[in-house]
């Protein structure tokens, strides 16, 4: 199978082969996971669909995908506008013709062309060519993790084919999450959203990493902010229920949620480094 996602791994064809998964599996319990975001998700519904159907049937349906497949045909079943056209495209008696004309017989080919996007045209928001700017070149290291990473996933791919160990899987496994983070962090560049900071490259910026530097070094501005993260939550919860401020109410309910998150942080990091005294006192007590 590991083969078959190879061949065929496309995040580009992630919409379509959810589509084909949804048909074959429609009580998939992450189908509505997939649907918020099917590129993200693209291997995962690969791996979900290779479960439930064959190369040859995923091939089958991505070709007829481009074929006009879902139009609406006089006669043509899953035709666009063909009159007597299976899969054509205006096509009169074509099998999946386009304008009457019949398809060669060939190998079945994919939607997309195999050859890569590059990465101005995969996220055209970022300004590549301005070099001195500190968003692209974050960019550019994460765009080079991100094809490292996949090259270091074929790579594993392969010894596992060969000879699996417990190792290769783990690795795998952990290297298609740090692919996936780079994935997160440049649709973030891309779309001028906050950075999730989740990928290993980009952790020193989250506000987790931030706070735990603010903890050793100050742990009374540390805890003047959390009483602000508390404070937050108990207006914000005012904010929601409060008819006055109903046109209002989405953006209340966001902030609310994320006064939240911030605070669970806090109150992470509490806990880790009592729990860390803790553990430190149990030594000096057992030391003679």
């Amino acid at each position: 199978m590991l083969h078959d996602f190879r061949m065929l791994r496309s995040p580009r064809q992630a919409s379509r082969d959810l589509a084909l998964l949804d048909r074959l599996a429609p009580t998939h319990p992450r189908l509505g996971t997939y649907r918020r975001n099917p590129r993200r998700h693209a291997d995962d519904i690969l791996h979900a669909l290779l479960q439930v159907a064959g190369r040859e049937e995923i091939e089958r349906w991505r070709e007829d995908g481009s074929n006009g497949q879902d139009g609406h045909g006089v006669n043509g079943l899953n035709g666009l506008n063909g009159l007597n056209g299976l899969n054509g495209v205006n096509g009169v008696n074509g099998l999946n013709g386009v304008n009457g004309q019949p398809r060669p017989s060939s190998p079945l080919t994919p939607l997309i062309p195999s050859s890569p996007l590059q990465k101005e045209q995969e996220y055209p928001h970022i300004p590549w060519r301005d070099l001195a700017n500190p968003d692209v070149q974050t960019a550019t290291i994460l765009y080079n993790d991100r094809v490292n990473s996949y090259r270091e996933m074929q790579a594993i791919e392969d010894r596992i084919d060969q000879a699996p160990t417990p190792q290769d899987i783990a690795a795998l496994a952990e290297m298609r999450i740090r692919n996936l983070q780079a994935f997160d962090e440049l649709e973030a560049l891309d779309s001028g959203k906050p950075l999730p900071c989740r990928h290993p490259l980009l952790a020193h910026r989250s506000l987790r990493a931030q706070l735990e530097a603010l903890l050793k070094a100050d742990p009374a501005e540390f805890l003047r902010r959390h009483r602000n993260a508390l404070d937050n939550i108990r207006r914000y919860r005012r904010y929601v229920k409060d008819p006055k401020r109903k046109s209002r109410r989405k953006q209340d309910q966001a902030l609310l949620e994320k006064h939240k998150e911030n605070a669970a942080i806090f109150q992470e990091l509490l806990k880790e480094r009592k729990a860390g005294g803790n553990a430190m006192n149990a030594q000096n007590a057992g030391m003679p």
